[in-house]
């Protein structure tokens, strides 16, 4: 299996989710209209990071 690197905007995606998931967690930043865990935030974004080599083109 050939593994290639992540483009640019689906590492700043999965990065900026991540991201925002701690700094909600940690109360740095509210957001009212969320309904779901800030865990799955991410959750999201390293599955994104951890996803994009396994496919070409994302």
């Amino acid at each position: 299996m050939k593994l290639s690197a992540p483009k640019f905007i689906t590492w700043l995606l999965g990065t900026f989710l991540g991201v925002l998931g701690l700094l909600i967690y940690f109360g740095v930043v509210s957001i009212s209209v969320m309904t779901f865990s800030p865990f799955w935030l991410v959750v999201a974004g390293f599955g994104i990071l951890a996803a994009a080599p396994l496919f070409s083109g994302l």
